[in-house]
């Protein structure tokens, strides 16, 4: 259960966040509700629940059962979940050990590239919300450093790491909030 809550939930659920920000989204269920956005999410838990699968982490029954339950929950226009509470605190969770960078290694494992957990991955980096001090630091970390320094000083994705480079030539640009 706790593998499937570490990696089947927070990993999608975050990089919901960090998406629904980058597009202006003030609520989870609003951000699944963009084509894009659902598109990622849906691809990232797939990946996930699959490694966790393969992992021997947990029953294909089980894991199955928890994807199906996430992706209703993320959607639930009841929660009021909010972007920015599940976005928050970006660097811890993309810390070597925590859900995005770890449920990408598990991908890898077990030979599945995490092409969209990647996209994720990206959208952490570029969350620039003013009121998330870890944010702003984040932000200016990017500025002074870029972001391959940062994987690789924060989140442990050496720069020789193949992990290092698919991050960060991601294309983030359909979700850029449009005006």
């Amino acid at each position: 259960h706790w593998m499937c809550k570490l990696f089947i939930h927070n990993a999608p659920h975050a990089i919901v966040g960090y998406l629904g920000w980058l597009k202006g989204f003030q609520y989870v269920h609003e951000a699944m509700d963009d084509p894009d956005i659902a598109e990622v999410v849906e691809g990232a838990i797939s990946e996930i629940t699959e490694s966790v699968i393969g992992a021997d982490f947990a029953t294909r029954e089980f894991a199955e059962m928890y994807k199906a339950k996430e992706l209703n929950r993320f959607r639930n226009q009841l929660l009021y979940d909010t972007i920015v509470r599940v976005a928050r605190e970006p660097l811890r969770k993309m810390s070597k050990d925590n859900r995005i960078i770890l449920g990408m290694r598990i991908a890898l494992f077990q030979q599945i590239v995490p092409r969209y957990t990647a996209i994720g991955a990206k959208a952490a980096l570029a969350y620039d919300n003013s009121d998330d001090h870890e944010a702003e630091y984040l932000q200016n970390l990017r500025q002074h450093l870029g972001d391959e320094e940062i994987l690789r000083k924060h989140c442990g994705v050496e720069l020789f790491d193949p992990l290092n480079r698919y991050i960060v030539e991601q294309d983030l640009s359909r979700f850029i909030k449009r005006t």
